[in-house]
């Protein structure tokens, strides 16, 4: 749209939102939810209700490029969309229809507005909420924004027919908002495996370094018992190289990733030792303690 032609204009506010890891149903998923907020804004300069629904997007594949706060607006694709007029003409039918992510069991009111004399509902967070399984890859790092827009008929100046414009926000987000799905816990000691093993000098996720992540690399003790309270990493030689609890957490690719490790059964390690050095290659055996068991195993590394 030329705003020489039409002017400006500004699209709904982007809803407040929270991302939510590790869902009861699964690993390898995402889910979503945001509030009414946008549906609350008005055009500024006809006063009219324009909102029309909400657009959601994703970054795969983002590595840290050195100096980068998150990705570039270029990463982003859109992943899906919700509308209250699908352009698929089926209405509430629809698979794009806007009924088809409002959670009606979440009616609970934030608080009210009063727009042009009537009154209007904020609700909280989770009065939307989609779940995201497409492509997702345990332990990658993910980007998530959704955006709200608006549709509005307007008379082009030049050519005096009626057009309709389609109103966006652009997704935005930092690296503190990045998102790492990850294993849900297992069903016993059988389950519990270190990812990748080998380890080869390197993983499909790792990252460039930072200073608060040295390595950019990691490895994941996946499907750990309910309840786990200690995992021990020693070298063959019986060393200790690490020891950590649930509420630790090395690395998950974010520098604020305490609640990495809590949030799943899932323990990624940076490499690091105890000591602060780079693990160097070898086997390496693991102890995990849960509430009735003690489970053991090993792994490789090669440099």
């Amino acid at each position: 749209t030329d705003p020489e032609l039409y002017g400006e204009a500004d699209a709904p506010q982007a809803p407040n939102s929270e991302v939510y890891l590790s869902a009861p149903q699964g690993d390898r998923r995402v889910i979503l939810q945001w509030d009414n907020v946008s549906e609350l804004s008005r055009d500024p300069i006809s006063g009219q209700d324009i909102f029309e629904g909400y657009k959601i997007w994703r970054v795969d594949n983002w590595q840290r490029p050195e100096g980068s706060i998150g990705p570039t607006p270029q990463e982003w694709m859109q992943v899906a969309e919700f509308r209250k007029n699908p352009r698929d003409k089926l209405g509430s039918n629809s698979p794009r229809s806007l009924r088809r992510v409002l959670r009606t069991d979440r009616d609970a009111v934030k608080d009210t507005l009063i727009i042009d004399g009537q009154e209007y509902f904020r609700y909280f967070i989770g009065r939307y909420e989609w779940a995201d399984s497409s492509g997702i890859t345990n332990g990658k790092v993910y980007f998530y924004a959704v955006t709200a827009f608006g549709v509005q008929t307007r008379r082009n100046p030049v050519t005096g027919l009626l057009e309709t414009l389609e109103l966006g926000g652009s997704p935005t987000a930092v690296q503190k908002e990045v998102v790492v799905a990850s294993w849900k816990t297992g069903s016993g000691c059988e389950a519990v495996k270190v990812v990748p093993n080998p380890y080869r000098g390197g993983a499909d996720w790792d990252l460039e370094p930072s200073d608060c992540d040295p390595t950019g690399t990691k490895i994941a003790i996946r499907s750990l018992p309910e309840g786990w309270t200690a995992l021990k990493i020693y070298s063959l030689a019986g060393d200790l190289i690490i020891e950590a609890d649930p509420t630790d957490s090395r690395v998950v690719g974010t520098c604020e990733n305490s609640l990495g490790n809590q949030q799943s059964g899932s323990f990624y390690w940076d490499m690091i030792t105890r000591s602060g050095q780079n693990v160097v290659a070898g086997i390496y055996l693991y102890v995990v303690e849960a509430p009735g068991s003690t489970c053991r195993g090993r792994f490789v590394i090669i440099r």
